[in-house]
């Protein structure tokens, strides 16, 4: 399974020095299901919070044409993810991979995705939830690059593979987070993820 991030596709968290999305990679060690607790590493604890809009891809494709990109997903949720921040700067200054910073274990913890028909559904707001309190919100429809278009520029550096996932960039700064709280996102009001941070 390929997991692909964005790093700026909201207005929010541009970066001023580049036009288009940074475009990450995240090991399927990173994936935390069934709403298993997140233990935080020593180096992320306290961790970057952020929250994703993401895809499900559902089929098999390669230098996929943006007139075609709607056929390859079929689902959408709403993904937390975890990082080091202190990792990740030291990566941007030496100009190293974020691998280490982005995707250590159980960094992505991976709930409920939500049927999706592009053209028919409209891409919904979402949000994250600390304690039960509203700290992250997004808009789909606030994303710079739109779905379509990662797919098609995505596809002709990675083979997309049915379960694959994607996800589409957060739309506000992260928030800082340490154990002992209960995270939950929704997409719309229908709640995709929970879980406790250990």
């Amino acid at each position: 399974m390929n997991i692909l991030a964005l790093h700026n596709n909201y207005p929010a968290t541009t970066l001023s020095n580049i036009d288009t999305c940074v475009c990450y990679t995240l090991p399927e060690t990173a994936v935390q299901k069934n709403g298993k607790p997140v233990f935080l590493p020593d180096y992320a604890n306290p961790a970057a919070l952020e929250v994703h809009l993401a895809i499900r891809i559902c089929r098999l494709g390669r230098s996929i044409s943006m007139r075609f990109a709607h056929r390859y997903y079929d689902a959408i949720t709403a993904l937390p993810h975890f990082f080091s921040v202190e990792l990740l700067n030291a990566a941007k200054a030496q100009g190293q991979p974020w691998s280490v910073a982005m995707g250590f274990d159980n960094a992505l913890p991976v709930g409920d995705f939500l049927p999706f028909t592009p053209g028919i559904n409209p891409l919904p707001s979402f949000r994250l939830t600390v304690d039960g309190a509203t700290r992250i919100e997004g808009d789909g429809t606030q994303m710079l690059s739109n779905i379509d278009e990662v797919i098609a520029r995505l596809s002709r550096f990675y083979t997309f593979r049915r379960g694959d996932i994607l996800l589409l960039g957060a739309p506000q700064a992260p928030i800082s987070i340490d154990p002992d709280h209960r995270i939950e996102t929704f997409v719309g009001e229908e709640r995709v993820t929970a879980f406790n941070v250990k």
